[in-house]
């Protein structure tokens, strides 16, 4: 077993270096590699396959949150025909079933039937004095490291909050998720769902989204080149709202919640003739 892990950690190191090396940017530090391979067992690729003779295939990424088989995975919750597949970074591939979805952070809690995982940590966000409704939100300016189950990695700073944001797939009914953080972070569509983490490896939030912007070609020789993309901004749910939703969706299969009450409403003519005929509601 330990062969294994001394095995496994030199050929994370020099995978993880490879593709570094070929990076436009600079090396990371070496702390920052550290955090990534430290985190890479705990990534899970996802790959959900239709039914029929042609099958849409989605893949996708989860993360470890429990070593006893629970995974967490970020998006629209998995059609329910098909089959759900997680691949483990040892190579182990084995069905995966869906535990408990919730629409308004885009969050699924998906059951192996395995044990003794690498669960990763997400990182705890102290609370201001007071507290407050809303979960503490990191820092503009926060650097963090985005990690694949492939191993590819990427750099990026957190920019701000957006709170809202409809995602879903094509075809499909878009969901709104209203706790997101954004980030300059050069992502691909295969990446929904790997996480975000810190310098210790700590899990600052799951990738949800990117807004692409495609550079515009002026000339006659426009039509021929295919310019690459370029990430605007991506969005991840936060670290707070993962470790608030998560057990929630263990323990009791969904996340409760409370509604205050108050909604507004265009005054009827009877009401504008005795209350308020320019308030309009």
């Amino acid at each position: 077993m330990r062969a294994t892990r001394v095995a496994w950690a030199a050929f994370a190191a020099l995978f993880l270096g490879s593709l570094l090396a070929q990076a436009e940017d600079a090396p990371l530090d070496e702390a920052t590699l550290r955090a990534a391979r430290r985190v890479l067992p705990g990534i899970v690729r996802i790959q959900w396959r239709g039914r029929g003779e042609r099958p849409t295939v989605v893949e996708r990424h989860a993360i470890v949150v429990d070593p006893d088989g629970w995974l967490l995975l970020a998006g629209p919750p998995p059609p329910e025909e098909g089959t759900l597949a997680a691949t483990l970074r040892d190579g182990r591939s084995m069905s995966a079933r869906v535990w408990a979805s919730d629409a308004r952070s885009a969050l699924t809690l998906l059951r192996l039937p395995v044990a003794g995982l690498d669960a990763l940590a997400i990182r705890d966000v102290p609370t201001s004095e007071g507290g407050g409704v809303v979960p503490p939100r990191l820092r503009p300016g926060t650097s963090l490291v985005m990690v694949t189950a492939e191993g590819a990695v990427a750099r990026g700073t957190l920019r701000g909050s957006h709170r809202r944001r409809r995602v879903g797939r094509p075809g499909s009914s878009p969901t709104e998720v209203t706790c997101l953080d954004e980030a300059a972070l050069n992502v691909v569509r295969t990446d929904l769902g790997a996480p975000w983490i810190d310098a210790r490896g700590r899990v600052l939030g799951l990738l949800i989204g990117a807004d692409v912007s495609v550079p515009r070609i002026e000339g006659t020789d426009g039509e021929r080149l295919r310019p690459r993309p370029e990430v605007v901004a991506a969005y991840a749910v936060p670290g707070p709202v993962l470790r608030a939703i998560w057990p929630l969706l263990r323990d009791r299969r969904r996340v409760p919640r409370s509604a205050l009450g108050v909604w507004t409403d265009p005054l009827s003519e009877i009401l504008q003739r005795h209350v308020c005929r320019d308030c309009g509601g």
